[in-house]
């Protein structure tokens, strides 16, 4: 049976009911929206940043407490309908301009939107601010306005700003160390080196291994003391590193990280010219407490010898020169004069004898020296002169002393025979220079550099600390062998006159003594350039 349709009458009654029963489902309805935006106003005001929504016109449409206390300082009912330019002594301008073109650019592309600014706030203070910022949609998907969150960032960035000055006065401080620095993690990794150890190495090896990159080590140094900066502790180790042979002391500090771990800042100060110049005076006053007791012996000595030679002279005047006895008396007049030189090797090892400073053409000094020794073609010289050279500013007699000793021991080293080569060169010397150069002069400046080669036997490592000791030789004694006098009267004469020596050996490879000597008047030097001794 089919339904009848309704009569017009029921159809009434029907509708009367519906309206009877609207009112109340209408209230229902109104009751659950009021919930809803009580909810999301007590959610918005309890939210501590500033938050704020607005229209597609840019017109505002609510706010939180925090953004109409903090940034605009008034009430929010005041905000509600105004747009940017509506509040001009709250939002200045400039300001204003900015927020409406960002507005602009998320509208036109919906999305997303994060940048930071300044915003003048209530209490009239321009502070730093991360806007994050998202379009919203009406009920037809079309974008109907913007909803944006404030974070302040003023006091992040003050923070970040002074970790930037104080990590830049700490990158400064580093970088005007005269010392090689250099930052490594636990695992041994370099982390920082200042420009001093990029310098020392010749390259940027962060992220290497420390010992290799110092070094050349494949495992942490014999020396290294990480586990004790571990503890906390900082340690001192004085190092000869493998590398070039140079001294350091080695400071090494901990650096404490946030996660508990610690790294190790190594500065390395280099040490080789004091250590040097603790050994050179060692030789000094070796040399000196020596001369001392030497001088008093060569002047009585001396006074000796003139009595002697006094009477063999006389001696010889009373006999025949076909005798006997005037052959023996020849023997003991050779003797005494022999020794007469030795005395006068003795006044030049001590500080009795004064010097005679004139201006000196090298080339005369050295041929000097060449010709006081004795002739012996299975030792030919090559002599190396630059054009031009200045004149040395020595005591001649005394210099040519000191090169007879030097030129002496490199033939005494060529067993079978050899050249020696003298080189002469004008070189600049100051802090700058290599300390094999720069030793213990007195002053920078113009020197000349006499460089004695040889291909002899050369001199054992162990022997070169003591080479200048007075009495020390590698020779076996003997009238025709080392005194042990040789080379330190030449360090003395040298060091008298404001120079120094060096000497550089390997073991079956020659020897080079290099003397340096000072260069008196800089207008009577050659119109070239001078050698620049550089590391």
């Amino acid at each position: 049976m089919k339904d009848t349709p309704p009569t017009y009458q029921e159809l009434l009654e029907r509708i009367a009911r519906l309206e009877q029963q609207l009112p109340d489902k209408n209230a229902g309805i109104n009751d659950d929206a009021a919930d809803q935006l009580r909810f999301i106003k007590t959610l918005f005001d309890t939210i501590p940043n500033p938050v704020f929504y607005k229209n597609s016109a840019g017109i505002y449409l609510g706010c939180n407490l925090s953004f109409a206390r903090l940034i605009l300082g008034i009430p929010p009912e005041r905000i509600i309908g105004c747009s940017l330019y509506d509040l001009p002594d709250l939002i200045p301008r400039h300001l204003a301009d900015i927020y409406r073109d960002k507005d602009l650019e998320l509208i036109n592309n919906p999305g997303r939107q994060v940048y930071e600014t300044k915003v003048q706030c209530a209490d009239g203070q321009q502070r730093d601010f991360l806007f994050y910022k998202a379009t919203y949609a009406d009920h037809a998907g079309r974008t109907a306005g913007i909803i944006g969150l404030m974070v302040d960032t003023t006091e992040q960035n003050r923070i970040r700003s002074q970790l930037k000055e104080s990590e830049e006065k700490y990158r400064s401080m580093m970088e005007s160390m005269t010392d090689a620095v250099y930052i490594c993690s636990p695992d041994f990794r370099i982390a920082y080196m200042n420009s001093k150890m990029i310098e020392r190495i010749g390259y940027n090896a962060t992220g290497e291994k420390c010992h290799k990159m110092l070094h050349n080590l494949d495992q942490p140094c014999p020396w290294c003391t990480f586990d004790r900066v571990k503890l906390g502790e900082q340690t001192e180790v004085e190092v000869v590193s493998p590398r070039d042979g140079r001294t350091f002391m080695v400071t090494n500090s901990p650096i404490f990280h946030e996660d508990g771990s610690i790294s190790k800042m190594t500065i390395y100060h280099d040490i080789s010219h004091r250590k040097r110049l603790e050994k050179e005076l060692l030789v000094a006053r070796k040399i000196e407490a020596t001369g001392v007791f030497a001088g008093g012996i060569a002047h009585d000595y001396n006074n000796l010898l003139l009595i002697i030679l006094g009477n063999i002279l006389m001696s010889k005047r009373s006999v025949t020169a076909a005798s006997q006895v005037y052959s023996l008396l020849d023997a003991a007049e050779e003797a005494a004069r022999k020794a007469a030189k030795l005395t006068k090797r003795l006044l030049a090892f001590t500080h009795g004898e004064s010097l005679t400073l004139k201006d000196h053409p090298v080339g005369e000094i050295i041929q000097d020296a060449l010709n006081s020794l004795e002739e012996n073609s299975a030792y030919p010289v090559e002599l190396l002169l630059d054009e031009d050279l200045p004149t040395a500013h020595v005591d001649a007699g005394l210099i040519t002393i000191a090169l007879h000793n030097i030129l002496k021991n490199a033939r005494e080293a060529m067993k079978d025979g050899g050249p020696i080569t003298i080189s002469v060169t004008a070189v600049f010397i100051d802090s700058q220079s290599p300390e094999q150069a720069l030793g213990t002069l007195d002053k920078p400046g113009r020197y000349l550099s006499i460089a004695i080669s040889d291909r002899g036997m050369g001199i054992d490592t162990e022997a070169l600390p003591q080479i200048f000791d007075p009495y020390f030789s590698t020779k076996q004694r003997g009238a025709k062998k080392g005194l042990g006098l040789g080379l330190s009267t030449s360090y003395s004469i040298i060091h008298k006159h404001a120079g120094t020596i060096r000497i550089y050996s390997e073991k079956d490879a020659g020897t080079t003594v290099s003397v340096y000597l000072p260069v008196n008047d800089p207008a009577a030097t050659s119109q070239t350039e001078p050698v620049i001794i550089r590391l």
